[in-house]
């Protein structure tokens, strides 16, 4: 998806959805060091980024239940 040079906002198609600029060569990646995601974007991404985290932290509590589980039962018998 492109972004917008003006304001750096993703956009799609000629004109910018956020500023209204028109995009002469639609560009897929930033050039300049300064660039700044768009905030929703970025916000978005962060809270898809927390849930996948906490997910996986779960995950792994239920793994190390299960193999403490597995020892014990092993070592009982």
């Amino acid at each position: 998806m492109p972004y917008c040079p003006k304001c750096g906002a993703w956009t799609e198609g000629t004109v910018c959805n956020k500023c209204g600029a028109k995009l002469g060569s639609l560009q897929t990646t930033p050039r300049d060091s300064k660039f700044q995601p768009d905030v929703a974007y970025g916000g978005e991404l962060s809270i898809r980024l927390e849930k996948a985290l906490r997910r996986t932290e779960l995950l792994s509590y239920a793994v190390v239940g299960l193999s403490l589980l597995i020892l014990f039962y092993l070592l009982t018998y």
